[in-house]
């Protein structure tokens, strides 16, 4: 399976927004309106770490 470097055609989100990056290291903010969801999908060299600011965030953590 052949990797995506840019996720941001696959799906809509409310707003998107990348404060750093380098070379293996970004940061990403995503707003998702309750009616969005991001597809399933796995990672297989990445590590995320997740935020919620506000309202209810709802993840589901399945092996590939």
């Amino acid at each position: 399976m052949k990797g995506v470097k840019d996720s941001s055609g696959l799906y809509e989100v409310e707003r998107r927004a990348y404060h750093a990056a380098r070379p293996g290291f970004r940061i990403a903010e995503l707003q998702i309106s309750p009616s969005q969801k991001v597809p399933w999908h796995y990672h297989t060299n990445v590590h995320d770490t997740f935020y919620c600011v506000t309202g209810l965030d709802v993840m589901r953590q399945d092996a590939p």
